[in-house]
């Protein structure tokens, strides 16, 4: 890091290049576009330290390379941390009056630095790697010297809305999981590997059975792991680490702290410790993160490489099937949470609770919400869920009866707003085929159009309160 007397911080920026901003095309690609009068607005990065320089962005990839190969004109995208691709950049203040302007090159490959293409700033240019040595290499110039189509300026932002401050008491999602450690290392998965040792492996080495693990929250931010073959992972006494992480016969009770800046939804990241002992922690033995390293569970540094597990949502064929033991289904049961809109009590006709979450019935919220600065309708055009700003409510309410149910899928539904299509990533489709949202997801969603409110939890009077006309923020105004 050549600093020339600055720090960049640790936190949330938006990142600008000759006036335009870095932002992410539907492919992941990195790209200049100005997104400043968007309601989504500009993608915000997480800028933190690990040696070198890694961005995250919202939903848990970062800013890098999907080769370690250099060649000009590669395109910087939102990649995973893996063995394969290249994540981590040296970074070098450019020496301005402002302080706040930054070239970032490959770590260990100083002679290519990332910039926008054609040294353009048109929205849609790409951004790319291309060779520059700069002239602060030299002796007689030892002042950092990119051009200007490669000087980045880091912009503080506000945290996306909806992330989790890091350390925050939060298990994952009843489910299955892979648990994989946020590095660039072949080894960096938690793997059952033989008898009762649990193990660090490879992915392509590890069995479909040994590698997943079913999480089951059990209330009070506490949760267990369980293997296809019915055991649980624990810990054990060893003579040389005190306790170690292995495979058990009987429930051991895990405590889960969220430590992804972002929105990560299906593959978030935290750090676990037993229920009884939550000053320990599951870590990988000295950062050493070699093929059958151990697990102990002791004190360490939360948040570190070392106990940072992702916690990487599973589908499909990588699900094991389960050997004397059923996956417990997840139960959906009538809420019970009070709302408020203008200083009054509203009924919410149609609402569920999963995990503690609310999820409400898209029609019952355009139901409460007519008549208010925030009204729309919706309606299926037979391809779309189309949502329309602004205007009441002409539909009525899905009737059902609500009860307590396991009959819950997640929800493939493609929305239709102002022209966009899209899906809620936390769409639930309970007893029937009847689609029930997060308020806040859908609050965020409608945020900047004719129909937006604010949503927030009070926990003095113990209510949920609804704010039309106003932005999201999810706290109280």
């Amino acid at each position: 890091l050549r600093n020339n007397g600055v720090k960049l911080e640790e936190g949330w920026y938006n990142l600008r290049c000759m006036g335009n901003y870095l932002n992410l095309d539907a492919n992941g690609n990195v790209e200049l576009r100005d997104k400043t009068n968007t309601v989504q607005g500009n993608a915000k990065f997480y800028a933190r330290f690990d040696g070198e320089l890694l961005l995250e962005t919202e939903d848990g990839k970062y800013l890098g390379l999907d080769t370690r190969k250099m060649s000009n004109g590669l395109r910087v995208k939102a990649v995973e941390n893996t063995s394969v691709n290249l994540v981590r950049w040296d970074i070098y203040n450019e020496d301005k009056s402002t302080k706040d302007i930054w070239s970032l090159r490959p770590r260990m490959e100083i002679d290519y630095v990332l910039n926008a293409s054609g040294q353009k700033n048109a929205n849609g240019t790409q951004i790319i790697i291309w060779e520059h040595i700069d002239k602060w290499r030299c002796p007689s110039e030892p002042i950092p010297d990119s051009p200007e189509h490669a000087e980045i300026r880091f912009i503080p932002t506000t945290p996306p809305d909806g992330a989790t401050v890091p350390g925050t008491p939060k298990t994952p999602a009843d489910g299955w999981y892979s648990l994989r450690f946020d590095v660039e290392e072949v080894n960096n998965i938690v793997d059952v590997i033989r008898a009762d040792l649990v193990q660090l492996n490879s992915w392509s080495c590890a069995m479909q059975w040994t590698r997943a693990f079913y999480v089951e929250n059990k209330g009070d931010n506490t949760m267990t792991l369980r293997v296809a073959d019915g055991r649980y992972i624990g810990t054990v006494p060893d003579k040389y680490y005190g306790y170690i992480v292995s495979a058990v016969n009987k429930p051991f009770l895990w405590k889960a702290r969220s430590y992804s800046p972002g929105l990560t939804n299906n593959q978030g990241k935290y750090t676990l410790s037993p229920a009884t002992d939550t000053d320990l922690y599951f870590q990988v033995h000295a950062g050493n993160f070699s093929l059958g390293g151990m697990f102990p569970v002791r004190g360490g540094l939360a948040g570190s490489k070392s106990t940072t597990i992702v916690f990487w949502e599973l589908s499909g064929d990588d699900i094991p099937k389960t050997s004397g033991w059923a996956t417990p289904k997840v139960t959906a049961s009538p809420s019970n949470t009070n709302f408020v809109m203008n200083g009054k009590p509203v009924s919410v006709t149609a609402a569920y609770t999963i995990n503690s979450t609310n999820y409400l019935q898209l029609r019952a919220i355009a139901a409460m919400l007519s008549g208010t600065a925030a009204q729309f309708d919706v309606d299926w055009d037979g391809q779309y869920a189309v949502i329309e700003p602004g205007k009441p409510y002409s539909g009525a309410v899905t009737q059902t009866k609500l009860q307590n149910t396991t009959n819950i899928r997640q929800s493939g539904t493609k929305f239709k707003l102002n022209g966009e299509v899209f899906t809620f990533s936390d769409a639930r489709l309970i007893d029937t085929d009847t689609n029930y949202l997060q308020l806040r997801e859908f609050a965020q969603k409608l945020s900047g159009t004719e129909s937006q409110f604010n949503v927030y939890w009070d926990g003095a009077s113990g209510q949920a309160v609804i704010q039309p006309g106003m932005a999201y923020t999810g706290s109280a105004a």
